[in-house]
């Protein structure tokens, strides 16, 4: 089993994200996964290379995948991918040129200044001129400097981007509705929430401790179970095997294939917590196997284990749009403090 440890930006998200003052009406255009990239630098230099690795990385479903495609555009052709959802501008700050002005005028000159003296490695925006769109600022005083940042902050800006795309594609899932009855049942039975979307499906297994919610076209399931679990208990070997046990009885033969597994050690609303993908397989259809991608999240407060899992059937289409979705409602878990 391969584990990667990411990089943790946590408080620095913070420090280095700022929310546009925007009067953005119209909603932003194109693929979630679609990111364009203004720069003066041309596709084979460094900084363009490292930021379209990070971003074009692979993501682990049952089919080669990446997590965004990457487009090179120039200052001059801004005005056709103005309501863009992903936006980047990558330049050297050493010389004034168009694409620098727009980035002063998009930045202030506060935050421009920082880029320029290297006290802000970039910066993030939402709704600048389309609502639901992301606008990132990659910048740095000279070429060396630009290096170094896209080098250091590979993982920090990816991490960023695929955090403020989900805060954005929120805002779709829930254009609808959202069902706040079932989020306020489960809140104040079983001390957590989590956020379902007006269109989907929710359940409850009681005897098992788990809650479903399920879309159809394409198949997606996201399920929350809690059970009693000490410390030293919470192992990522030890939380994969729960979710085998649950899924194999709630899919009734679901299974993970070996040595597809991806374990990432990190934190989930506060607390302790694993991020595990890989690949399940069903072939209780008359011996006929079917399969797909799954992603859970483990956390533990202590007490107890708590595991949200999504999963995909989608064959021969991509799947990663689809747990992209299922990831954001798993982001609006939230276990409330005892005694609220």
């Amino acid at each position: 089993m391969f584990q990667r440890v990411p990089v943790h930006i946590g408080a620095l998200v913070l420090l280095l994200t700022a929310l546009a003052c925007s009067d953005a009406i119209n909603p932003a255009v194109g693929p979630n996964a679609h990111v364009t990239i203004f720069t003066d630098l041309d596709r084979s230099d460094t900084p363009v290379e490292l930021i379209q690795a990070s971003f074009e990385r692979e993501v682990l479903t049952t089919r080669p995948e990446r997590a965004f495609e990457i487009e090179l555009a120039r200052e001059y052709q801004f005005k056709g991918y103005r309501q863009f959802k992903n936006l980047v501008f990558l330049a050297t700050l050493d010389q004034e040129t168009d694409l620098t002005k727009r980035i002063r005028k998009l930045t202030g000159d506060r935050v421009y200044g920082e880029l320029k003296s290297g006290t802000r490695p970039f910066a993030i925006y939402s709704d600048v001129w389309a609502a639901g769109q992301t606008v990132m600022v990659i910048a740095a005083s000279g070429r060396a400097a630009l290096d170094d940042l896209t080098t250091t902050y590979a993982d920090a800006l990816y991490d960023s981007l695929e955090m403020r795309v989900r805060m954005g594609l929120l805002k779709s899932l829930y254009v609808r509705g959202e069902q706040s009855e079932f989020s306020g049942y489960v809140r104040r039975n079983y001390g957590w929430t989590i956020r379902a979307p007006k269109d989907y499906t929710v359940e409850e297994d009681r005897d098992s401790s788990m809650v479903f919610l399920h879309m159809e076209t394409p198949e997606r399931w996201l399920f929350v179970h809690w059970e009693p679990m000490s410390p030293d208990e919470f192992t990522a070997e030890n939380c994969l095997a729960r979710r085998t046990s649950l899924a194999h009885h709630f899919y009734q033969g679901d299974f993970i294939l070996d040595g597809t597994s991806l374990v990432e050690k990190t934190r989930f609303d506060g607390y302790p917590a694993y991020r595990i993908s890989g690949h399940w397989q069903n072939e209780r259809y008359e011996g006929h196997p079917y399969g797909g991608p799954f992603r859970m999240i483990a956390l533990h407060d202590g007490r107890r284990l708590y595991v949200i899992d999504t999963v995909v059937y989608l064959p021969t289409m991509n799947k990663w749009p689809y747990l992209r979705q299922l990831e954001a409602i798993a982001h609006t878990f939230h276990l409330e403090p005892e005694g609220s």
